[in-house]
């Protein structure tokens, strides 16, 4: 739950989300979260504005299981809209 408060909050182009976290990289040179279950390697294809938001449309390229014995982490809104 710490790790996700770190990139919930509102952006703020001085603030390092990364600051603090166990961090590696993958084979493109992103960064990638030590202590997560899984990752997913993309590329930005696209850039969309909606409303107050920039919408990335991004193709998959890799990724890895780091954690096979854990269960990923959910977010469960008051709504019940689930990610």
């Amino acid at each position: 739950m710490d790790i996700y408060k770190n990139f919930a909050k509102p952006y703020q182009s001085e603030l390092n989300r990364f600051a603090g976290l166990n961090v590696g990289m993958d084979e493109q040179g992103s960064p990638v979260l030590s202590d997560s279950v899984a990752y997913l390697s993309c590329v930005v294809k696209e850039r969309l504005e909606a409303g107050d938001h920039l919408l990335l449309l991004s193709e998959i390229i890799g990724g890895k299981l780091l954690k096979a014995d854990q269960e990923p982490m959910t977010h469960l809104r008051k709504n019940g809209f689930q990610y």
